[in-house]
């Protein structure tokens, strides 16, 4: 870890931490913040991961997996494992209530340009994706209630079922269902590494 200073502005400037040493929370445990994890493990780096559900359950729906989205999963050693699990995708239909299809579009052209399309059920995707972080650091049942950050750490008070305690991180990373952007561009530069 490199030591603070003070700059000419009198601010200061934050300690850069890499690899081992770099504490990262994850708050979200689903698809973003499984992947995020298993990248960071990749690299050297022990994140945890606080998920609030009590446990991964069959709750979910079917999601496409493009190309891009793939690549990722193929970073992670975890694509022939998505190949086997879930389903090429090439039409997609669209239907009224009625149930009269209105117009149906193919992507063949995408897949024949960038590879196949794989549509999954979102909780057999968490399974592979769960492969490729180490059990021990998701805490399931957890709930981040508060954030600090300071000008050397960022600390968060969670509760795991029902008991609260404080830890120290390097980093806070949300990766929420409405934060899927940052994650994208998260993991954009990760895979560069």
């Amino acid at each position: 870890m490199r030591k603070m200073k003070k700059s000419d502005s009198g601010t200061y400037n934050l300690p850069v931490r890499y690899g081992p040493e770099m504490r990262v929370l994850i708050v979200g445990g689903g698809i973003s913040g499984l992947t995020l994890a298993g990248l960071l493990q990749q690299r050297g780096f022990r994140p945890t991961v606080a998920e609030r559900a009590p446990e991964y359950g069959s709750v979910g729906y079917i999601i496409v997996l493009w190309p891009s989205g793939s690549r990722i999963l193929k970073g992670l050693g975890l694509y022939r494992k998505l190949l086997d699990t879930g389903l090429p995708f090439s039409t997609y239909n669209v239907w009224n209530e009625k149930g009269e299809m209105l117009r149906s579009y193919s992507v063949e052209a995408v897949t024949e340009k960038y590879g196949p399309m794989i549509s999954i059920y979102r909780p057999e995707l968490i399974n592979i994706l769960r492969e490729a972080v180490a059990p021990e650091s998701i805490r399931m049942n957890t709930t981040v209630e508060k954030i600090r950050q300071t000008r050397t750490r960022c600390s968060s008070r969670s509760a795991t079922a029902g008991r609260s305690h404080m830890t120290s991180s390097s980093v806070v990373t949300v990766c929420a269902r409405r934060r899927a952007a940052w994650f994208s561009v998260m993991s954009r530069s990760l895979t560069a590494a």
